[in-house]
């Protein structure tokens, strides 16, 4: 129950149970003071035997932030990777109002209460079972939300495929609750194996509580990206 408020971060287990991250102390590139629409700011570091590269897009005048992440791994076999962890600030919401909404392959949105659950995702069902579960999203974004604030975090399912976990626990007079993005998990039935360089992206969005459609259509337009056809004269 660290007061950890680290986001956008990855964690991997390998097949020996050993779990690594890269929140680690880096150095931001380049100047902020040269943009004036969204500011790109980037670093690398070695992660296991490959390295990750990450990007934030911040923008100035929007409630937003960009996050594309690199994996190069040359060659992994983990029992998981998740990235794009998000832990939200308990100060920042309603606990008592808290929910969380998306889109499990229906037509409408889905929304469920979070106050007096204890959900756990992420939790080990066994030694080679790595998760109880996760978020169908079919539409690529998830959103968590009190009667008046939320944070929307849309990915383009295109691009590296994922789903969405949630943990969430009621703390005395406190809570945790962290939103996870899972590329890879591991059961009795199979494993995964990661070689080469691989690339997902998030936006992170925020967005008042009566914006919960807008939410549904920015990730409609960033999982159905403009195509341009040209004609010969």
């Amino acid at each position: 129950y660290s007061n950890d408020y680290f986001s956008g971060w990855s964690q991997l287990c390998n097949s020996r149970g050993q779990i690594f991250h890269d929140t680690v102390p880096t150095t931001f590139r380049p100047d902020p003071n040269h943009y004036t629409l969204r500011i790109p700011l980037y670093f690398r570091h070695a992660f296991l035997d490959g390295w990750i590269l990450k990007r934030y897009d911040v923008y100035l005048n929007h409630p937003r932030l960009d996050l594309t992440i690199r994996f190069f791994l040359p060659d992994v076999s983990p029992l998981f990777l998740r990235t794009g962890i998000v832990t939200l600030n308990p100060e920042a919401f309603d606990g008592k109002k808290l929910h969380y909404s998306t889109v499990n392959g229906g037509k409408e949105i889905e929304t469920f209460a979070l106050k007096g659950k204890k959900i756990s995702h992420t939790r080990f069902q066994n030694q080679i079972c790595s998760a109880t579960s996760c978020l169908g999203s079919t539409e690529g974004w998830v959103a968590l939300h009190d009667d008046t604030n939320g944070l929307a975090v849309i990915t383009p399912k295109y691009r590296l495929y994922s789903v969405p976990m949630v943990d969430y626990e009621d703390i005395k007079n406190k809570w945790l609750c962290r939103l996870y993005h899972s590329i890879a998990e591991s059961d009795d039935t199979g494993r995964i194996f990661i070689r080469g360089l691989n690339e997902i992206r998030f936006t992170f969005m925020g967005f008042s509580s009566s914006q919960i459609e807008d939410v549904r259509k920015k990730a409609y337009h960033i999982n159905h990206p403009s195509i341009v056809l040209l004609r010969k004269k």
